[in-house]
């Protein structure tokens, strides 16, 4: 006991002594736990959100951080492991992992995408290489030498004067993207000075690789005019790239362009590498190349694993939208007083749309590319739609509505002229002959002198002695409705549908 003092004051010199260290422990476990979590490892029992969580909620997968708690992903270098097992060895397809953690593929190619930028040193907002683990500040916790270089050197994706990041063309007219790090390599596409590109290596010190992600943007800007796995005469396409067009537009593998000109007898750089300010401010067309791509992917997934039903509720929309348009007048000239296919009394010259046969598909295909993934080509003939659709059947009874019917003109004799002519949208209906299409209102006795897009009782065309002048090809939009076509233009339109 103090001298001077009486019980109390023993206790409460006791008190003190010990809130004085309870005080340094608690400023102590607040320290360990700091550096816990800057080695990517959450302590037990913690309320801090852990790195995993914050990884995932900065990635915009923050649903999953239960998920991931629960299969004891609780680290980084934990997560790290998993997507080197699970995603990359074949017998652990994405599909699989998709199952264990309740993600959808797109979502699994996002953290697959993701976690190989950290293996290889990873960029942060501004596209700048950042560790798969933050760096310790405290040595009394260090991270011990092999775990340090694994973190910080895997992949090899920097070296020398260059590393990864968001480079700048700087060099006029314009610089060559080829499909290998050499001169010599095929030149897949151009860029003009101040275009922008996201380099995820630096090969031989002066070649950088395209980001994957981006290069299949930049193919896919464009909406696809034609379902995928198609030849011109709309065979199905087994090898990819085997018909010329196809392999004209096809997305390559890999892309690079020369960063040191001097290396080919330029006396400048030909890209440069922007500084991490100037590249968090940075915007380009591709920026979000890897989000419209995962949402492509998860698209897909939905379209396949309700494939049936999700189908035939497509089917019948495009039913819907064709029909929404009866009423649409065919063409301006039948409107118009003094031409000579003028309708008398019209007053449709200033319409907002007109519709012929062929526009009508085009227009309902372009209504729905949300659903269908891709658009059919400004002038595309009724031949030209027929190719995209390789499932033909003879018989109209085969037909379900939705199913295209295209009419091959007949010469006098009865034999094919080989020249498709006209396409409707059969409907099947009450007669079970039904078909809506757009007609001129003097191009034949069933318009009824109605023009333009109608609903017909039957689809067959006779003349006026009931002859029939039309071979009938009936083609299933089956092609249409389980397209697997992806593209940039459209995982932008699936983007922007989420931010509305």
């Amino acid at each position: 006991m103090p001298r001077g003092g009486g019980f109390s004051s023993f206790v409460q010199h006791v008190a003190n002594a010990d809130s004085k260290e309870q005080k340094e422990l608690r400023v102590r476990i607040a320290e360990l736990e700091e550096q816990l979590l800057s080695l990517g490892v959450q302590p037990a029992g913690s309320d801090v959100p852990g790195p995993v969580a914050s990884f995932l909620s900065e990635a915009a997968l923050g649903q999953y951080a239960s998920r991931f708690k629960e299969e004891g992903y609780n680290d980084l270098v934990s997560v790290c492991c998993m997507e080197e097992r699970h995603m990359k060895e074949p017998a652990n397809s994405p599909a699989k992992i998709s199952e264990e953690l309740g993600m959808p593929p797109g979502h699994v190619l996002k953290l697959q995408r993701l976690l190989e930028e950290r293996r290889r040193g990873g960029y942060n907002a501004a596209g700048s290489p950042q560790p798969l683990l933050a760096p310790v500040a405290r040595p009394t916790l260090a991270v011990p030498a092999s775990s340090a270089e694994t973190a910080g050197s895997s992949g090899g994706s920097s070296s020398g004067l260059h590393r990864p990041g968001i480079y700048k063309c700087v060099h006029g007219p314009r610089v060559a993207i080829r499909a290998s790090a050499s001169p010599t390599g095929a030149v897949l596409d151009t860029v003009r000075p101040g275009a922008l590109m996201r380099v995820v290596e630096v090969v031989s010190d002066v070649w950088a690789r395209l980001d994957d992600d981006e290069v299949w943007a930049r193919w896919t800007s464009s909406w696809p005019r034609r379902p995928k796995g198609l030849d011109e005469d709309g065979s199905e396409n087994a090898v990819p790239g085997a018909a010329g067009k196809a392999d004209k537009d096809a997305v390559p593998p890999r892309a690079f362009i020369l960063i040191d000109g001097t290396k080919v007898g330029i006396p400048n750089m030909l890209v440069e590498r922007l500084e991490d300010e100037e590249a968090a401010k940075a915007d380009w067309p591709f920026r979000a190349a890897l989000e419209a791509r995962c949402e492509e992917v998860n698209f897909l997934h939905r379209r396949r694993s309700g494939k049936e039903s999700a189908a035939e509720e497509l089917r019948q929309r495009f039913v819907d939208t064709a029909l929404d348009y009866v009423g649409t007048p065919y063409h301006r000239s039948c409107h118009e007083p003094g031409n000579s296919r003028y309708k008398p009394g019209s007053k449709l010259k200033d319409a907002p749309l007109f519709l012929d046969h062929m526009q009508l598909i085009q227009k309902v295909v372009d209504d729905l590319k949300e659903d269908f993934g891709f658009l059919l080509v400004a002038n595309c003939k009724p031949a030209d739609c027929r190719s995209t659709l390789p499932i033909a059947f003879e018989e109209p009874a085969d037909c379900k509505p939705g199913d295209l019917i295209f009419y091959e003109e007949l010469l006098e004799d009865g034999s094919a002229s080989g020249r498709i002519a006209h396409v409707e949208i059969f409907l099947g209906g009450a007669s079970g002959s039904q078909s809506i299409g757009s007609m001129a209102w003097h191009a034949h006795s069933r318009t009824g002198e109605k023009d333009g897009v109608q609903v017909f009782d039957d689809f067959r065309i006779r003349d006026d002695k009931g002859v029939l002048r039309y071979r009938f090809h009936c083609h299933s939009i089956e092609t249409w409705l389980l397209a697997e076509e992806t593209s940039f233009a459209h995982g932008q339109l699936l983007l922007e549908k989420q931010k509305e």
